[in-house]
């Protein structure tokens, strides 16, 4: 499977902006990009305080694939996984500790957890491919975040409204759990597809 991702560009004054145009990547081409030293030391200078330099980041969209190149809540279909937050993280390895071994004990989680990983502001991002019989996006977000006891870690954001949601990639290193079977669509689901919220898309952290 490929999900689309966006490179930052700059505008007539000289602004970076989150990219636009989409450059579908699978499994191989997204490791070999995560690998970047461009995007460690991006992270790097986040970490340290400079916030202004995430928006350089390259970013991805992991619930929503664009239909003309361009993303727009419009123009997105939803590609089945969704996208929760853990946001002012208390113990950053505490949480991870907990959330991978939640994961490893229990199959359902196991079969539908894509990849877990560390965000530019040191909080947490789940990307998990969507459940039976929960429609909408939000459903998706409440029922995973109570499923692993997200809150106890920070704060749980369910922001992802709508298909066209980015969120800005980080160094391979920081991606803590990748399900490589559901990357390689060696794992198959079966579920109707979801419901956005609005429709209108912006950029996560």
């Amino acid at each position: 499977m490929k999900f689309d991702v966006y490179f930052a560009f700059k505008n007539k004054d000289g602004k970076w902006c989150p990219g636009i145009k989409a450059t579908p990547m699978d499994f191989d081409m997204l490791v070999s990009l995560l690998k970047s030293p461009s995007i460690k030391t991006l992270v790097e200078e986040v970490r340290k305080g400079d916030k202004s330099r995430k928006v350089e980041l390259p970013s991805i969209c992991w619930v929503g694939k664009t239909r003309t190149g361009h993303r727009s809540a419009a123009e997105c279909d939803p590609t089945q996984f969704v996208m929760i937050d853990v946001d002012h993280v208390k113990d950053i390895d505490y949480c991870i500790e907990n959330v991978r071994h939640d994961i490893a004990l229990d199959d359902d989680l196991f079969k539908h957890v894509l990849c877990v990983h560390k965000t530019p502001s040191l909080g947490l991002r789940i990307v998990f491919r969507a459940y039976e019989d929960l429609p909408r996006l939000a459903d998706q977000m409440d029922w995973l975040g109570k499923k692993l006891e997200l809150s106890k870690y920070g704060d749980f954001d369910t922001a992802v409204k709508d298909f066209s949601r980015i969120s800005f990639l980080v160094p391979y290193e920081d991606f803590v759990y990748i399900n490589e079977n559901i990357f390689r669509d060696k794992v198959t689901f079966d579920v109707e597809p979801i419901r956005a919220d609005v429709n209108q898309g912006d950029e996560k952290a």
